[in-house]
């Protein structure tokens, strides 16, 4: 049974992908909120923690450098869309 979970992970439908994607994308998402509070890796991914941390890390810095760079233009687009949906 363990086997053939394993070897069914590449589906995206599989029901342990996706509980694993959603635990992944919410510490992601912590991580980026940036809350101050110490972050823990999500339950059934402390096997993955070193890599889990590593990637995280290297997405953080891209995702600083896109806002520290671009920034501007998307406050500029997400006020000109709000003032689209302000005029309706």
């Amino acid at each position: 049974m363990l086997k053939q979970q394993i070897l069914n992970f590449v589906n995206p439908e599989e029901p342990v992908r996706k509980i694993a994607m959603t635990r992944i994308c919410d510490f992601i998402r912590q991580v980026l909120k940036q809350s101050g509070d110490p972050l823990k890796i999500p339950p059934g991914m402390s096997t993955f923690q070193t890599e889990l941390a590593s990637f995280t890390s290297r997405y953080y810095a891209i995702v600083m450098h896109n806002w520290n760079t671009f920034g501007r233009f998307y406050a500029q687009i997400l006020d000109e869309e709000c003032n689209k949906l302000l005029e309706k």
